[in-house]
């Protein structure tokens, strides 16, 4: 190297023939750092969902076999539900919605109640995701809190336009339900051939509307045909018809149902047992819960 003015400032060392970092260089080591956890307990990393948008969350859970047959299995399913890590890519309402949606086919009905409290309390009057509306009135009135269902129940009627096409059946349907508790039989009949001409194909559920358009005499009267399964709601649907075996609801139960009728302290102590038995089979509650 050479000043300004020419004259030889600095040289390099004889022997410098290589980068003087090399060897400093090469005995660097390096390794993957340990994922952030999530501070909600359940131990799971904090980007849990990176790289997965909510079409592909919804697929995959679709495909699932819900509640895992494994009590281990269960255990690691129920902290993914509750895991507060950062959600996939897309919309944060939607993606409240599906776990909803799984906290329910699973049969954790508070749990469901949960997510819906938090993800409706935490938005703005009139901004509310319209499909959070409709999952916050079936899993009401599934509960038999009629006055907070309903009253979802109509929110939701008034903004048909702005829900997803499997979901307005749905709602016409637990329409139709709170016209019949209500006392309301035409509404309820009216609630059925709307969810038809809309294609909802919950067959049992528009049977029980048919049957409740009836009158409260032949409801009494005629039987429906079950269908291999029954949720929570048509089960709620059936109390206002004639009376079905307990068994064969109960082998048609889906989990919701299960979970329901466990919790039902007013229901037949056998039928409450029974449904405990097959909860417990399922994952659904604990054996201390049987117990």
């Amino acid at each position: 190297l050479a000043s300004p003015d020419g004259a030889p400032t600095w040289q390099p060392p004889a022997n410098a023939s290589a980068p003087l970092l090399a060897g400093k260089a090469a005995a660097v080591e390096s390794s993957e750092l340990a994922p952030v956890v999530t501070a909600d307990g359940s131990g799971l990393p904090f980007e849990l969902w990176n790289g997965l948008d909510i079409a592909s969350v919804e697929a995959h859970l679709a495909r699932l076999d819900i509640p895992p047959r494994s009590a281990a299995v269960t255990g690691l399913w129920r902290r993914l539900l509750q895991s507060e890590a950062s959600p996939p890519a897309g919309s944060a309402a939607k993606f409240q919605a599906l776990r909803a949606e799984a906290y329910r086919r699973s049969g954790l009905l508070h749990e469901q109640s949960d997510v819906l409290a938090k993800a409706i309390g935490a938005g703005k009057a009139g901004e509310i995701d319209a499909a959070l509306v409709v999952l916050r009135a079936r899993a009401d009135l599934a509960a038999g809190r009629v006055e907070t269902g309903c009253a979802a129940a109509r929110e939701a009627g008034a903004r048909k336009a702005d829900l997803p096409k499997r979901l307005q059946g749905d709602m016409i349907v637990l329409g139709g339900y709170c016209a019949a508790i209500a006392g309301n039989a035409a509404a309820a009949g009216l609630a059925a051939e709307l969810a038809r001409e809309d294609g909802h194909e919950a067959a049992m559920a528009l049977s029980a509307l048919d049957v409740i358009a009836l009158g409260s005499e032949a409801a009494l009267t005629q039987k429906i045909d079950l269908p291999k399964r029954i949720d929570a709601i048509d089960y709620r649907l059936l109390v206002l018809t004639a009376p079905h075996e307990p068994a064969q609801i109960l082998e048609r139960a889906d989990p919701s149902l299960l979970a329901l009728l466990v919790a039902a302290e007013g229901a037949a102590p056998k039928l409450r047992l029974a449904a405990a038995e097959a909860a417990a089979r399922s994952n659904i509650i604990t054996p201390d819960r049987l117990a």
